[in-house]
């Protein structure tokens, strides 16, 4: 127990948000895994006849899903498009590595066409779950996060090493072989497969393509404008896809550029322009509060998703099971959120309001993004319509309802103790709460208009229903979310 209290709090310590407030959310954030992992000691010690994944605590799964969140925080062309697709190969070949001790459950292999996963040629009732996830994380964590550079790769080391030193406690060296050789196993196979996806491994690998010509006219995002910076992902509506497709990926058009002061795009810009006017303490903290925009500054906004996710799984105890099949229906949904929302991104190319608001209402106009840390005025490298952010919150409100229900009260405590920016938890009701205000956020932070919002939600929300119907439980019984 104390090996293992050192090893959350290491977690916890590598956040520096974390670690200035003196470690004050440890208590808080990992609360619920000292007490499963504390009860669990002897059943994870000596497997048990079943050697179910229900029996598991979730808390090397949450672990590596902080660790993902700490590393992300510092790489440039990640959010949210790159991690989104990153956590979704991850989270299935986690799924896919404690499938076996799942007996409810069935394989992506029956949705996802090409995806061929090794049969569990070891006993099953050998096997340490969490030593297999661990090895699974860890080759996962360190392929999708490769150009995080050698610190914050030496960090996916040491979690992983610290944590087989407690989870080995008690395993037979046989047995813990097998479970790092099929984690592994199963990473590989995911990884490889990740790579049939061409558009997404290659943009991956380069997410600013010097090749793309933004298209002109009034109304259009010019990507020039922005810094000197070449747009982000801009073919990032070819990469593969797990539950939406053709024309459920296309949004509908925005609304036609006006300069007339009694059209609707013209009002839309007002009402940014007003709310920038009128800021005050509650709509920046909001605005901020949701943001994860700035690099080195927080992670982004599809790995929010599963941090709130992560959080509300230790509030209701889930165990390893139940936790695995969030993260790895979560992760598939903001995937092909991230996709149907770029495709129209670059099928439209709708400028952000700043350029419109300094040419036709104040020249003086200036987002607050980047504000909390002296360098207002920021806006994401690509264009505005729909939202990234909306188009997240969407998906997520549809998929975390069919877990813990729609009417379900918590707090997001994902930023609690940054020092740069108003960080205090903000508490919800309902999880259409929670996503309606992420949204809507974007509007007082400036970075988008109401129509990109609307449609952001309405697509993200056709997705999630679609993730709803893409069942990894036997018999498409869904009581088990």
């Amino acid at each position: 127990m104390k090996r293992l209290l050192l090893i959350l709090l290491f977690i916890v310590a590598l956040f520096e948000g974390f670690s200035k407030s003196k470690n004050k959310t440890a208590s808080v954030e990992f609360e619920f895994e000292l007490q499963q992992t504390g009860h669990q000691d002897k059943k994870e010690s000596s497997l048990s006849a079943k050697n179910l994944v229900s029996q598991q605590s979730n808390m090397v799964a949450t672990c590596w899903i902080r660790q993902f969140a700490l590393i992300e925080r510092w790489i440039a062309g990640m959010r949210p498009t790159v991690s989104a697709r990153a956590l979704t190969y991850i989270h299935i070949a986690a799924y896919e590595t404690a499938l076996p001790g799942m007996p409810n459950f069935v394989s992506n292999q029956e949705h996802i066409q090409g995806l061929k996963i090794p049969p569990m040629v070891y006993d099953s009732k050998r096997i340490n779950w969490n030593i297999a996830l661990n090895a699974c994380y860890a080759k996962m964590d360190s392929v999708f996060l490769i150009s995080a550079g050698y610190k914050w790769n030496a960090t996916i080391t040491q979690l992983k090493d610290s944590l087989n030193t407690v989870l080995g406690k008690g395993v037979s060296d046989e047995d813990f072989k097998a479970s790092v050789e099929w984690g592994l196993k199963v990473a590989n196979t995911v990884w490889e497969y990740s790579k049939t996806d061409v558009a997404g491994n290659q943009q991956r690998m380069v997410p600013y393509p010097k090749n793309y010509l933004c298209p002109n006219g009034q109304g259009h995002w010019q990507g020039e404008i922005y810094g000197g910076f070449l747009p982000f992902t801009p073919n990032w509506g070819e990469v593969r896809t797990f539950t939406t497709f053709g024309e459920q990926l296309i949004s509908p058009p925005p609304l036609s550029y006006s300069e007339n002061k009694e059209s609707e795009y013209f009002k839309q810009h007002e009402e940014v322009y007003k709310n920038w006017k009128q800021m005050d303490s509650t709509k920046r903290w909001i605005a901020e509060f949701w943001s994860d925009d700035i690099v080195n500054l927080t992670f982004g906004p599809s790995t929010r998703m599963l941090m709130i996710a992560s959080q509300m799984a230790e509030k209701e105890h889930f165990n390893l099971e139940k936790t695995l099949h969030l993260f790895c229906k979560l992760s598939i949904g903001l995937n092909d959120a991230t996709v149907a929302c770029w495709k129209s991104k670059y099928i439209y190319s709708t400028e952000r309001p700043w350029q419109y608001i300094v040419k036709n209402i104040d020249t003086n106009f200036k987002s607050i993004m980047g504000q909390s840390v002296d360098q207002s005025g920021k806006n994401p490298p690509f264009p505005a319509y729909p939202s990234g952010h909306s188009s997240c919150a969407g998906v997520s409100e549809i998929i975390l309802a069919d877990f813990f229900g729609e009417q379900y009260t918590f707090s997001d405590s994902s930023h609690y103790g940054r020092k740069e920016f108003m960080s205090m938890p903000r508490t919800f009701t309902s999880i259409k709460q929670m996503a309606e205000e992420d949204a809507y956020s974007r509007i007082p932070m400036g970075a988008h208009v109401r129509m990109d919002c609307d449609e952001g939600l309405r697509v993200g929300r056709l997705i999630g229903k679609n993730v709803s119907n893409y069942s990894l439980l036997k018999n498409s019984d869904k009581t088990n979310q």
